[in-house]
């Protein structure tokens, strides 16, 4: 098996996408991993049965939520993880507050 690598900022990253790969930058950052579920699985799950802006919306508040304590942007991610909610509440209040 070819051992694939590329040159992102001064280092040499894997980017092969194997099952049981651990962390790298593109694939599998810390920030996303660090809870021991990847937090695309999170937003998969949580999004379920959802669709268009309202998916789009919780999928981006989890994600900020997820990685906040990690990325080192604090109060950046909480704020962009309340925008999204901001956005989505307007979106049911569009639709009548029916969720």
């Amino acid at each position: 098996m070819e051992n694939r690598t590329i040159l992102f900022q001064g280092k040499e990253i894997d980017v092969d996408d194997e099952p049981g790969e651990t962390s790298d930058m593109i694939h599998h950052p810390d920030h996303y991993t660090w809870k021991g579920t990847e937090c695309k699985k999170v937003i998969e799950i949580m999004t379920r049965g959802l669709s268009g802006a309202e998916a789009y919306y919780m999928g981006n508040i989890i994600k900020y939520l997820y990685r906040y304590p990690k990325k080192g942007t604090l109060l950046i991610d909480l704020a962009k993880a309340e925008e999204y909610t901001k956005f989505l509440r307007e979106l049911f209040m569009e639709d009548g507050g029916k969720a």
